[in-house]
């Protein structure tokens, strides 16, 4: 195996799908086991646009039986196939926010790019509170959306918004 990279750990989406996380210089990646066994074209594409040379058939060879050898004992993580809510975390396409007993990683890669490109965060809570609760107060529409996009700030009740 590669010192570039090494299987940091598994871990089973909701339906119980198998994944592993490659840990890279600067990253990581995570891979169903279904793209493993059926497009593995796929893993050595990312790995290399991860600056992961997977060119040459052994180094082709030696990503599959690291990955073939690793037998984790049990879930290191959790996969988020889906935006939203997620064992008392908020899923966005690029972080995960919330407190959990196992870490929560996003896997999109079903979904649209344009869609992902919509999901963004910006700003901080305080900008939140003045920008979108203040005006909020005394506009039910606008307090109930606030509302129901709270959750992921802790900090932030009900009572702070009207």
């Amino acid at each position: 195996m590669d010192a570039q990279y090494y299987i940091d750990g598994e871990g089973r989406d909701e339906l119980g799908s198998r994944y592993f996380r490659i840990a890279l210089p600067e990253s990581a990646i995570t891979v169903s086991a279904t793209i493993v066994v059926s497009e593995p074209g796929q893993i050595f594409a990312t790995l290399t646009n991860a600056g992961i040379n997977c060119i040459s058939i052994d180094s082709k060879k030696a990503i599959i039986e690291a990955l073939q050898s690793f037998h984790g004992d049990e879930a290191s993580f959790r996969v988020a196939t889906k935006i939203g809510h997620f064992h008392n975390q908020f899923v966005f396409p690029s972080r995960v926010i919330g407190l959990s007993t196992l870490q929560a990683v996003p896997v999109l890669d079903h979904l649209d790019q344009a869609m992902l490109a919509k999901y963004r965060t910006e700003g901080t809570l305080a900008q939140w509170r003045d920008q979108i609760a203040v005006p909020a107060n005394g506009n039910s529409r606008l307090m109930f959306a606030a509302c129901v996009y709270r959750e992921p700030y802790p900090g932030l009740s009900s009572d702070r918004i009207g």
